[in-house]
């Protein structure tokens, strides 16, 4: 068993992966998803505090309730994508795409949203940048 747990060790650290769990929350693989095709992935509830998304592809992927404080989303492509009640507070989410994307009950507080474009979004109840809630039917921009 030891050797198995030493393989794969070695494994992660070749492929560069962070292969750290937190006691009650889903392991964390690594944080550099760099221009990644990450399309119709399920990362619901996982832990991705300051991940590097920056230019990946995640269309129709599942972050629901998932922690991506701080992480850069920066000119990703999340059409139609799920991001309801996800933490994306203090995230760069420069230049993104967000067209028709799940994203009710989502925390955007702090966050850099230029450029970003939400057409089509659901963003009902959603905490926006500047603290407020979006109502509810707010749908490609917070009302």
């Amino acid at each position: 068993m030891k050797n198995v747990l030493l393989a794969v060790a070695a494994a992660s650290a070749l492929a560069g992966c962070n292969a750290t769990a937190e006691r009650g929350a889903a392991m964390i693989s690594r944080t550099n998803y760099v221009n990644e095709d990450l399309s119709d992935v399920n990362y619901s509830g996982r832990k991705l505090i300051e991940a590097n998304f920056s230019g990946a592809r995640m269309d129709g992927s599942n972050f629901a309730r998932a922690n991506l404080h701080r992480a850069r989303l920066a000119n990703v492509n999340a059409q139609n994508a799920i991001f309801a009640d996800a933490d994306l507070s203090s995230a760069d989410l420069s230049n993104a795409s967000f067209v028709n994307a799940s994203m009710q009950g989502a925390n955007f507080t702090g966050a850099t949203i230029s450029f970003a474009r939400f057409t089509g979004a659901n963003l009902s109840g959603a905490k926006w940048t500047d603290g407020r809630v979006c109502a509810p039917n707010s749908v490609g921009e917070c009302y």
